[in-house]
């Protein structure tokens, strides 16, 4: 399907958001409140949150160069039930309305456990609960889809935990990410020309396609969950996340029976220098051995030298190619409404 065949829809509003990554990380800092140093620092840190209000969490935790505690992500209700004893918990909803976040917060607040309590947020009943019981609260501007708050949410939690002691080179790493996120965005920006744009390239050869999203490290699985929520979200699609080894142990044996299926399938290869050495044949051998099954496999390369600024990278492909593949679609990038139809569903 061609560019010019789709009907206009508002893809300008998310492609500025896109590219307002590196403007958020940079802003960030005048959101983290004076804090008061911590009396040790923390066994580890949990993040408690969903989807968009998450990512930050998940790219963080696979970035070992900033020094930080061990760090979980929690994806549910309730409080984490392991290690809760000394942490750092941050509670994270945008929209600080997230009912599993909100059900976390109140189970840790009565926990009786002695644990450190921030909020990152851009207002609702987590912002006010926080505020009634002194918790301190990275107030985020309010207003954006979740997911479009990225670089604010990273820079936020970054900025918090190099004041608290608990995260190393945090200026550094910003500031390389700034640069990387500029440059890059000169190449997969709209602005950039269709035939020469990567993300739109790759965009064209998804339309019709089941992305296979393949990792093989910490900081590539993080980024590949990230392009499968903004593809599910942004796109409207499907997508499917996958790591080695592991899939060479089960899912490469899985395209023989299901016909027609797998020759609808891409293979899109997210690799990063922090893979194993036999990670990396692996995936050499691997695509040898897919390449025939499936419609196509493409791989993409972090940028950049330190974690931070390599998997933010990858993030930012992620999101240009998914607001591409929504324009191909025809879709509108920004609504949720089925969502939103189960959200209000839930509350009857």
């Amino acid at each position: 399907m061609s560019e010019e065949s789709i009907q206009p829809q508002p893809y300008d509003e998310m492609l500025s958001l896109v590219g307002a990554l590196p403007d958020q990380l940079t802003e960030s800092a005048r959101f983290v409140p004076q804090l008061d140093s911590l009396p040790q620092r923390p066994p580890r840190i949990w993040i408690c949150g969903m989807g968009g209000s998450a990512i930050a969490g998940e790219l963080l935790a696979a970035c070992g160069e900033l020094r930080l505690p061990e760090l979980g992500v929690h994806r549910a209700y309730g409080a984490p039930r392991l290690d809760l004893d000394g942490a750092l918990v941050v509670f994270s909803s945008y929209s600080g309305q997230t009912e599993e976040v909100l059900s976390a917060y109140e189970a840790c607040a009565s926990s009786g456990r002695a644990i450190t309590r921030l909020v990152l947020s851009g207002g609702g009943r987590l912002a006010e609960r926080a505020g009634a019981d002194g918790v301190p609260v990275l107030r985020l501007p309010a207003g954006l889809p979740p997911r479009a708050a990225l670089g604010w949410g990273v820079g936020a939690l970054l900025h918090c935990f190099a004041r608290l002691g608990i995260a190393q080179g945090v200026e550094a790493a910003l500031a390389e990410a700034d640069t990387v996120l500029r440059a890059a965005a000169l190449e997969l920006g709209p602005a950039a020309e269709s035939a020469s744009n990567p993300a739109r390239r790759l965009a064209r050869r998804l339309y019709g396609k089941l992305p296979l999203l393949y990792a093989g490290c910490p900081l590539t699985t993080a980024a590949a969950w990230r392009w499968k929520a903004q593809i599910n979200e942004n796109s409207k699609a499907l997508a499917y996340v996958a790591s080695l080894p592991e899939l060479d142990h089960n899912e490469i044996v899985g395209f023989g029976a299901a016909s027609g299926l797998p020759e609808r399938c891409f293979i899109l290869a997210l690799r990063d220098r922090q893979e194993h050495p036999r990670v990396h044949r692996r995936f050499m051998v691997t695509e040898e051995i897919l390449a025939s099954s499936v419609h196509g496999i493409e791989s993409l390369e972090s940028r950049g030298s330190g974690e931070l600024a390599r998997i933010l990278s990858l993030a930012q492909f992620g999101d240009y190619l998914s607001i591409y593949l929504a324009q191909a679609y025809g879709v509108d990038p920004v609504a949720i409404e089925p969502i939103d139809r189960l959200k209000g569903r839930l509350s009857e």
